[in-house]
């Protein structure tokens, strides 16, 4: 006991039935080596039981006012249920992610999904679908003619689309910027070009040359310096419109096969015939898929597919799929079995069934785990954050650090061990990981303790001159610790001098008899 009080504490008077009997007499000591015996009875070296009051587990309050001899045997908690899961922890602001591999599952491995296999794309970040367009930097009229801005006959002026062979334009000496504009229009209406031509103003301003699909370039050339007479120089004379390919989401060749109901569907990424470049014609691709709802975000590339039937992806490069979004190769339509490689995982995280654990190909767990019995209704149960629960910050290895994840519920668990807290508590630790408060050690002091009468083994009993014990001593309980000295060092050290003192003043006198007798000998003799 750090500081005031005493141990309540009672001495048997005898047994009934291997069973302690007490006389209802409480004594009092500071001797607090108390061991739980096979009785589940907390005793001291000197044979003395330890008293308290007992803690209602159900309140974790003191269930009443008086002590009482205290026995922890075979300790019963039972299950609570869980209502809330505290979850604190630092996103990596980088994270290492992998693919759903979905040939490990025989269906959506979430149970209690929508019925319809679904892959739903996340986090693309694509640019939307945009023509090429190029601005000449001199300003034009529709009359200006090419001779004027150095371009003689027989030169020309040369447009590549990328796509349609090349456009060329040969002046005649006499023709205008309105003749140019023209041949333009007329060869893009033609379908020979991919490309028109207006001036900025109207009738007057920079030359315009927009791209009519998002597959074509513009290249402008000519003779000499024609190209730079209209305003399309070098270093100014090439646009590139936005699309899969240019963007570097996809290659020319690449591939992605889409199978529903085991019917594959190969999409062919590039600029000719029926290939796909860009996030419209990807659309219209996956529209066309039988059996398939698929959507394309025009705004960043996610990709969503439902279907009532199985859906299989793949793709070369295997890359390609995250491009778009997309974090599994597969979707089945539910019916909450797991087999393959989540089979063993599944077995031992459950509890008769019910939790299902799916983990990406890095082993990234991705989704929150609920274990329950089966048959039985979870309810509601919350998951907090708290306040700034959740943090990404950048860390050494990318992946996830959680902090704090507690839960409220538990099983049912046995006594295996108790202890004393700072509270003056005596806590039981059970099977089942919970530490839970069992009783109260009550401590009491008296306003005349020097009148205890001492006991055998170092405990005292109350006295008329003592007064009765007085519960809720200030003293503070410190489990497997020993009591400091409490006697004053100085005055036992004089204590101990004056001691010494007299024994050496009485070994004198036994010394100085002994020669007085042997000296009365010698002269006898």
């Amino acid at each position: 006991i750090n500081g005031d009080g005493w141990f309540v504490v009672a001495k048997p008077a005898g047994t009934a039935d291997n069973q302690p009997v007490f006389s209802g007499v409480n004594d009092y000591t500071r001797a607090g080596d108390f061991e739980l015996n096979s009785g589940g009875y907390l005793v001291n070296g000197a044979g003395y039981y330890l008293m308290g009051i007992p803690i209602d587990s159900a309140t974790g309050n003191p269930a009443g006012s008086s002590p009482q001899v205290l026995q922890f045997t075979n300790d019963f908690v039972p299950a609570q249920a869980t209502t809330a899961i505290t979850y604190q922890a630092n996103l990596p602001s980088t994270p290492t992610s992998g693919m759903l591999v979905g040939t490990d599952f025989e269906a959506n491995p979430l149970a209690g999904a929508t019925p319809a296999a679904m892959i739903t794309g996340s986090g693309a970040t694509l640019s939307p679908d945009a023509a090429a367009s190029g601005t000449g930097t001199v300003s034009l009229t529709s009359g200006t003619t090419l001779a004027s801005l150095g371009i003689s006959s027989g030169q020309t002026i040369t447009i590549n689309d990328g796509i349609n062979s090349l456009f060329t334009y040969t002046s005649t000496g006499s023709d205008t910027v309105a003749n140019l504009i023209s041949a333009v229009n007329t060869a893009n209406t033609g379908n020979t070009l991919d490309v028109s031509a207006a001036l900025s103003g109207g009738s007057s301003g920079n030359l315009v040359l927009p791209g009519t699909n998002g597959i074509a370039s513009i290249t402008v050339g000519g003779t000499a310096t024609a190209d730079t007479a209209i305003g399309f120089g070098a270093g100014a004379n090439s646009f590139q419109p936005t699309n899969l390919i240019t963007q570097g989401a996809v290659a020319p060749g690449d591939t992605m096969t889409i199978s529903v109901n085991g019917t594959p569907t190969t999409i062919t990424f590039g600029t000719t015939g029926s290939d796909v470049a860009t996030l419209a014609q990807l659309q219209t691709a996956i529209g066309a898929i039988s059996g398939l709802t698929g959507t394309v975000n025009t705004a960043n590339g996610d990709i969503s597919l439902t279907s009532n039937n199985d859906i299989i992806l793949d793709s070369s490069p295997t890359a390609l799929l995250s491009e778009f979004g997309i974090n599994k190769d597969a979707a089945y339509p539910a019916n909450d079995t797991v087999i393959a490689n989540d089979s063993s995982t599944f077995t031992s995280q459950s509890v008769d069934g019910g939790s299902i654990t799916a983990y990406d190909t890095e082993g990234n767990p991705v989704n929150v785990q609920f274990r329950w019995p089966n048959g039985d209704n979870l309810g509601n149960v919350q998951l907090n954050f708290g306040a700034n629960g959740l943090t990404q910050f950048a860390n050494s290895s990318d992946t996830t650090q959680v902090s704090q994840i507690q839960q409220n519920g538990f099983a049912a668990g046995q006594l295996q061990s108790v202890a004393v807290d700072g509270q003056n508590q005596i806590t039981g630790t059970f099977s089942n990981g919970q530490t839970i408060p069992l009783a109260e050690i009550t401590l009491a002091t008296f306003n005349g303790q020097n009148a205890l009468q001492a006991l055998n083994g170092g405990a005292y009993a109350a006295t008329v001159d003592s007064g009765p014990p007085i519960y809720g001593a200030t003293g503070t309980v410190a489990g497997s610790s020993l009591e400091a000295s409490n006697v004053d060092i100085a005055t036992q050290f004089s204590q101990l001098i004056v001691a010494q003192q007299a024994y050496s003043a009485n070994a004198r006198v036994m010394t100085t008899a002994n020669q007085m007798i042997q000296s009365l000998l010698q002269v006898i003799q």
